[in-house]
């Protein structure tokens, strides 16, 4: 009998953290790096809300903050619970911020509003499934999807260039 990849894999530790820390960092950037790119090829639609690619520039907004946390010392995994919970994208940029986020790249209070708004229909899922009841509103409280890439470009952009610059494995 064969078992399906999530029975095979439940109960596994999958970690390279422990043995070169650096390399789950870079990881993190690059994931955030190929969500980005996704997001980047789905502005090729002119609708007022496209959640694919909502979704997509969170979730690279996402890793990135969290690369950034890593990158200033702090060994983060996306299921570690000290640190907020998956889509809590306004308290990881507060942890990002408490270590110096504006050090490296500074977001602009639109951006940080771009991001409130995001973070409440990330947070949700409502990028990931319909919540009809914001359909019927026109989902009033919607971020805007080129303003959540454009910060996430720069914050995914600035993150590639630091590790490259104190990483010799890239």
């Amino acid at each position: 009998m064969h078992e399906s990849s999530g029975q095979a894999l439940r109960g596994r530790q999958i970690s390279v953290a422990k043995s070169r820390p650096r390399l789950g960092l870079v990881a993190l950037c690059a994931y955030a790096n190929d969500f980005l790119e996704a997001a980047t090829n789905a502005n090729l639609l002119a609708k007022k809300f496209r959640p694919a690619q909502l979704y997509l520039a969170c979730h690279a907004l996402e890793l990135a903050l969290r690369a950034y946390i890593q990158l200033q010392g702090r060994v983060v995994g996306v299921r570690e619970t000290s640190l907020p919970s998956r889509g809590d994208l306004v308290s990881l940029l507060a942890e990002a911020d408490s270590r110096g986020l504006t050090g490296l790249v500074r977001p602009s209070p639109t951006q940080r509003e771009q991001i409130q708004k995001a973070a409440f229909y990330y947070s949700a899922l409502v990028f990931e499934y319909p919540a009809l009841a914001e359909v019927i509103r026109g989902y009033p409280q919607g971020p805007d999807a080129d303003g959540i890439v454009a910060v996430a470009t720069a914050l995914v952009s600035a993150i590639r260039e630091k590790i490259s610059a104190s990483t010799e494995c890239i």
